[in-house]
């Protein structure tokens, strides 16, 4: 038995069920004896997930524990991991990075161009906090990191502090599936080594059975009409979605434009993942073009919609499912969004080694991008951390890409930590989705005035 203990920094959020279900599930032997501390600074969504998580663990008889608190540094004291899983602001700071900027011809997003960066300077005032409470209260505590933009939050974590840090997403999971349904089998049956920067990856390497992946794929391709891809890749009907089409927002509709990832991979010879945001980057026009019609839903709106009203709807039937399924075995990936997090904290705790793809400082592991970049590759992690996989060079052709998102990325986490309105516009113009002064300098001044409470670092 341990006396392990997490605090989990977001622990009322929308996905704090499912990070709940994992941590009931690896409690049953990797994570025994862990005491799990939910900080939010929200008590009612507190109250609910605390309630079903001790409830579930109790009926289960696991030996973890849960508790609940507001209190930031009675959460961090003496904390073996800290979970970072929190929005600064609301989905209504991220709707308006995803609105202001198509008014000005430019995009946003919480991780693309300048809505990423907005949100990275939101993330950051509050990153100086947490760090500088767990610094003096666990200074040897790992921070797990599950908020985005992931490659922003690694950058500034080690910049203000001497914590230890791995930042994760697990956008990339999406691709497995949609290999499939043009390769056969089960997505477990495929493995993929990815490198770049997070939300703008390159499956570096494929196996399929421990086979390599890429000549299936080309032979495959070979075998089948641009046609028959698009039917294979056709959205499901209406009645099956959650949501109308001209309300969805796509990136939730299965396997989308995955045809246009095949066709990246045709000009680069590497496939691309995630899937959708490589149309935010190769595809502007068209992606400004719906944001500008009259039936584009943002990411935020369309859980402002169709998700927050139903956050914590039906958990008496999810609890019962989520006990059956505890009961019977552990379930791979079985808690959701946040089940990886708890994976990767289970191997540094028990010296595992097993392999992750994590957002860490590149040293070498892309040998043609910047050494202490962040970027996402495949790690093996065990106590001592992420080691990453040698993956070799990117092809020359996505080297300049690659180079422009990073210079932005570790630009915006200058201007997030001086508050400098100069270096601002200076990151937001090296982002390679800029095309204009002028627009990105009305874009960030609206986006400034909007959001004035959460940056408190730009009122000077």
């Amino acid at each position: 038995m341990s006396n392990r203990r997490i605090a989990v920094v977001g622990g009322g959020s929308q996905y704090a069920v499912g990070l709940a279900e994992s941590l009931i599930d690896y409690g049953q032997d990797l994570l025994a004896g862990t005491t799990v501390v939910l900080l939010d600074i929200r008590p009612e969504h507190l109250d609910i997930v605390h309630k079903y998580a001790a409830d579930l663990a109790r009926t289960v008889g696991v030996d973890v524990k849960f508790e609940k608190t507001t209190d930031r540094r009675r959460a961090f004291d003496g904390a073996d991991f800290v979970l970072t899983t929190f929005r600064p602001g609301a989905h209504e700071q991220q709707e308006q990075d995803e609105r202001v900027p198509p008014k000005y011809g430019l995009q946003g997003n919480e991780t693309v161009g300048i809505g990423g960066i907005f949100m990275a300077c939101r993330v950051v005032p509050v990153l100086r906090e947490i760090c500088a409470d767990a610094q003096e209260l666990c200074p040897d505590a790992w921070i797990i990191n599950y908020t985005n933009p992931t490659q922003h939050v690694g950058d500034a974590v080690r910049r203000i502090s001497d914590l230890k840090i791995i930042s994760l997403c697990d956008g990339y999971i999406g691709a497995s599936p949609s290999l499939t349904r043009l390769l056969g089998g089960h997505p477990d049956d495929i493995t993929i080594y990815p490198g770049g920067t997070n939300h703008a990856t390159w499956i570096m390497r494929l196996t399929v059975k421990g086979e390599d992946g890429y000549p299936l794929l080309r032979k495959r391709l070979s075998e089948v009409s641009q046609e028959e891809i698009e039917r294979l890749y056709a959205p499901p009907p209406p009645e099956q979605m959650e949501a109308p089409y001209d309300e969805m927002y796509k990136q939730f509709i299965p396997q989308y434009q995955f045809p246009f990832s095949l066709r990246l991979f045709e000009i680069y010879g590497l496939l691309p993942s995630p899937r959708y945001y490589w149309l935010y980057l190769l595809e502007q026009d068209k992606v400004i073009a719906a944001q500008r019609s009259g039936h584009y839903v943002t990411m935020a709106g369309f859980y402002m919609k169709h998700r927050r009203p139903r956050t914590f709807e039906g958990l008496d039937q999810r609890f019962q499912r989520a006990l059956q399924n505890l009961r019977a075995s552990r379930r791979k990936g079985g808690g959701g969004h946040g089940d990886l997090a708890v994976r990767v904290m289970a191997a540094i705790a028990n010296n595992l080694g097993e392999t992750f793809v994590v957002n860490v400082p590149n040293r070498g592991a892309i040998s043609n991008l910047p050494y202490d970049g962040i970027v996402e590759v495949a790690a093996t992690v065990d106590r001592q951390g992420a080691h990453p996989f040698a993956m070799g060079q990117l092809p020359k052709a996505l080297v300049g890409l690659q180079n422009s998102l990073i210079l932005s990325q570790e630009l915006a986490v200058d201007a997030a930590l001086s508050g400098s309105r100069s270096q601002l516009l200076q990151a937001i113009l090296a982002h390679p989705l800029i095309h204009s002064v002028e627009a990105a300098e009305k874009a960030m001044d609206e986006l400034l005035a909007l959001q004035a409470e959460w940056l408190p670092q730009f009122r000077k």
